[in-house]
């Protein structure tokens, strides 16, 4: 158990010198059994957040031994100010792009032990946030901006990375690309096969509130609506 413990992480081979810290940590391992798993639960305040918004839960185990590993981890909120500071700290070239405001993240893992894999499952939710990019991408705060992400990984005699539900909404618009990596595994790897699929389909994309999130769109007056059913297929 450890509680309302603090922990800095500070890098000086940059300049200027890195800091990021995590206070006010509560951790516990319960059920711990032999074998090596055990339930964890442990949040803290990252980036000097007012309330605990970094939390993992869940069950710990060595998927490599067959053990379960069932494990939540959240990020609400992420503070995109700070993250951008640190990215430039590191060398990101960030001319053109801001970051700012709050953006929540949830990220769930889960092992199979029927089959070797795994599922996972990634949520984003940026409402409050506002991001920009040069002319290629806008998004004011208040505007919708979520992304959800079920994501299934077999391995056996080839690799299967499946994204049965991917969805975008930005604004009023929604976007869903499902897609399939299909990879079979050899010896040697330049003679494996790898087969690419998906989909990009819509309800309706309102062209005028797309232009809104895409400068570079603005000029050409865009109205009406699209409906996009695309199905793509390739090695």
């Amino acid at each position: 158990t450890v509680t309302n413990a603090n922990l800095s992480l500070v890098d000086e081979t940059v300049s200027p010198s890195s800091k990021i810290a995590l206070t006010k940590i509560n951790a516990y391992l319960k059920e711990v059994h032999a074998a090596g798993t055990a339930k964890v639960d442990l949040s803290g305040h990252l980036f000097g957040a007012d309330q605990p918004n970094l939390q993992l839960t869940g069950i710990a185990g060595n998927p490599l031994v067959n053990q379960l590993l069932d494990l939540k981890f959240a990020l609400k909120p992420l503070d995109l100010t700070a993250l951008s500071a640190l990215a430039t700290t590191y060398g990101a070239q960030l001319e053109g792009t801001s970051l700012s405001g709050p953006l929540d993240l949830i990220l769930t893992v889960k092992t199979r032990q029927d089959t070797p894999g795994v599922d996972a499952s990634l949520l984003l939710n940026g409402k409050n946030a506002a991001l920009n990019y040069g002319e290629l991408f806008h998004k004011e705060q208040g505007t919708e901006l979520d992304l959800s992400l079920n994501l299934s990984g077999t391995i056996g005699g080839k690799v299967v990375l499946a994204a049965k539900n991917c969805t975008l909404r930005l604004g009023s618009n929604e976007i869903e690309f499902p897609w399939t990596i299909d990879r079979e595994i050899r010896l040697n790897d330049r003679d494996a096969s790898e087969l690419i699929s998906g989909e990009i389909r819509s309800k309706g994309i309102d062209l005028s509130e797309l232009s809104k999130s895409i400068p570079l769109l603005v000029p050409y007056n865009l109205a009406g609506s699209v409906i996009p059913d695309l199905k793509f297929k390739g090695n």
